[in-house]
């Protein structure tokens, strides 16, 4: 998870990143 700690590191990246998956979530809908 290197990767996603990366991410988390820079605030502004990790919102970005959050609200992204976010955003693709309730596009598709409940699992």
């Amino acid at each position: 998870m290197s990767l996603l700690e990366t991410f988390l590191t820079d605030s502004q990246g990790a919102t970005i990143l959050f609200l992204a998956m976010l955003i693709v979530s309730v596009q598709r809908g409940p699992y």
